[in-house]
């Protein structure tokens, strides 16, 4: 694809001017406080706009528009318009609590509850999935789609995206991120609603789109879905969307750092009511995509298929038990080429053979069909005209320097106010905790640009449903230790760190031996488990006396009339969407 003069002025003015303003509110940044979270001054638009850009990347603009491609369609929205009842709730209940106590992190409000083990579970936790998942997600996706739109390989893409966000990060802290955010969340917005109008008008017109695509544009599927049955959505999404708008750090930090009880509530009101916009911006093109050029995904997908197919051609002839490979193509595939299905099935019958008699299990390769990550990216390269690529370009490059920055800032917070400020050096001067923040995230950076490029692979099913399957390694055991933290005052300190160890250990467990299961089950399966054996905790052992919370002083905790208004109009407008499209 080539870029026109027009294009490229496009792109670097937006570009310059982002990372100019947010460089100069943050020139002032000295201590820890007005690192990590700002000088806790931030306002309502500026966190609003900052959730958003945070939320929304291209994991979403791949993971949720593929989705929204693939089997899943609308319903994938989900995610978001739960996401918009569950943060108008948190505002009014969970928010209060935090601000009142003047945390940096959801792990430290676990040791005021139970103690110093628990905090250090969550800290550790929090990172590992935020490297091992949510960085390296971010990476992936953000380097697909300028790989698949510019003539740059996967793996460059990946580096020059972390490297930029990194140095991004490093300046200015939370203030810099939050500041740049107020004009890359209006970006991301705008591109996605762009991309639906192209679409849109490629499809033929609103009616004509919704009567080919009325199989796909409906909110609730079958129990018996595989990607996202409504059993899971009722049983195990409260929790995800819990964890996620209420106790994960990158999208709370913005919330602890907010200027008063009243920003912060109007704040996170306001980026659930501009989440309302996602099945537009997002998984509305995706099923676009997939209407207009399912042969372009189909191409995508062979494509990746090419290396799996050579080492077919190569074994199928002699199987052998030096090379246990068994080639699983999906109900697509084998429908394009019934011809090599069927070999593939009497060679993968061989392998099983081979491998029975040897008591090893084989490796499988899968083969998809279509690659509905490639929807959105195909929709800009085949839709976007010249002359608005330069602010596509420069909305998906914000989205994932957005993003990126964000989890990096917070897991620099964690490793250093968590890890290092509470286990190993408590008077550490704020110059030396300014110092390992900066250290930390470049450490990090690395880490999640060396993991990225292993998620081009089909056996995670799309980037999305990465992201959504491993985080269930964290949601029970962490939602369960804050729930039941504060509604049962006498919890003991074990009840908190048994929460922490047994959630990930029990979503193992149904991940190895009820792999049939949907992981949203799994998570409500694992979370009710967990909360039994806090109960049991507490009834043998419980606490004499209710621990106490800190206080941070000046912070009004009353809810205000005006954001009592706008999260009723945030639900009002939630339960019109689901009556439209169930």
């Amino acid at each position: 694809m080539q870029l026109s003069v027009f294009d490229i002025a496009v792109f670097i003015a937006f570009i310059g001017a982002v990372v100019a303003i947010s460089m100069f509110k943050s020139r002032r940044e000295r201590t820890s406080e007005d690192y990590f979270l700002a000088g806790r001054g931030l306002t309502w638009p500026l966190i609003g706009l900052s959730i958003i850009a945070a939320n929304i990347s291209t994991e979403q603009f791949v993971g949720m528009s593929g989705q929204g491609a693939g089997s899943v369609g609308l319903a994938v929205s989900n995610w978001q318009l739960a996401g918009s009842i569950g943060i108008v709730l948190i505002a009014f209940t969970l928010l209060p609590r935090f601000l009142k106590a003047g945390i940096y992190t959801m792990p430290e409000y676990l040791e005021h509850r139970y103690n110093s083990t628990a905090r250090a579970l969550m800290a550790v936790t929090t990172v590992v999935i935020y490297v091992a998942v949510l960085l390296s997600a971010v990476l992936y996706s953000g380097a697909l789609t300028l790989s698949k739109v510019f003539p740059i390989s996967l793996t460059a893409s990946i580096w020059l995206i972390g490297s930029v966000a990194a140095l991004y990060t490093l300046w200015g802290g939370l203030k810099a991120i939050a500041w740049a955010d107020l004009f890359q969340g209006g970006a991301l917005l705008i591109g996605g609603i762009v991309i639906f109008l192209l679409g849109l008008r490629a499809c033929g017109g609103w009616e004509q789109f919704s009567t080919t695509n009325a199989d796909r544009l409906h909110m609730v599927l079958p129990a018996g879905h595989e990607a996202l049955p409504w059993t899971g959505v009722v049983s195990g999404m409260g929790i995800v969307i819990l964890y996620y708008c209420g106790l994960n750090q990158f999208i709370v930090q913005r919330n602890l750092a907010a200027r008063t009880l009243r920003d912060g509530q109007l704040g996170v009101i306001f980026a659930g009511g501009l989440w309302l916009l996602i099945p537009f911006a997002i998984v509305m093109p995706g099923i676009m995509a997939n209407t207009l050029y399912a042969p372009d995904l189909q191409a995508a997908a062979d494509e990746d298929n090419e290396s799996r197919l050579a080492a077919f051609t190569r074994l199928k002839e002699s199987p052998n038990a030096q090379e246990l490979i068994v080639f699983k193509p999906d109900a697509e595939w084998a429908e394009r080429y019934p011809v090599l299905a069927d070999e593939m099935t009497q060679y993968n019958q061989k392998v099983e053979q081979i491998a029975g008699q040897a008591g090893r299990t084989p490796t499988q390769e899968l083969l998809a069909g279509r690659k509905p990550d490639a929807a959105f990216p195909t929709l800009i390269k085949k839709l976007v005209p010249s002359g608005l690529r330069g602010f596509m370009f420069a909305a998906i490059a914000g989205a994932v320097i957005s993003s990126l920055a964000s989890m990096l800032n917070s897991v620099s917070t964690i490793l250093t106010m968590d890890i290092y400020s509470r286990l190993i050096d408590r008077d550490a001067p704020q110059k030396r905790l300014l110092l390992l923040g900066r250290i930390t995230t470049a450490v990090v950076v690395v880490a999640a640009c060396l993991l990225a490029p292993r998620l081009d692979n089909p056996k995670f099913g799309g980037v999305f449903n990465y992201i959504q399957q491993f985080q269930g390694y964290i949601w029970p055991g962490v939602v369960a230790a804050f729930v039941f933290g504060m509604l049962v005052p006498q919890a003991p300190s074990a009840a908190g760190v048994a929460a922490l160890i047994c959630g990930p250990a029990l979503y193992a467990v149904f991940q190895r031996f009820a792999p049939g299961l949907h992981f949203l089950i799994q998570v409500a399966l694992a979370f009710q488990l967990v909360l039994m054996i806090m109960g049991l905790i507490t009834f043998l052992w419980p606490l004499e006396k209710p621990r106490t919370l800190p206080v941070r002083e000046g912070v009004e905790v009353r809810t205000g009339g005006a954001a009592r208004l706008a999260g009723g109009l945030v639900l009002a407008a939630v339960a019109v969407f689901y009556v439209v499209f169930w």
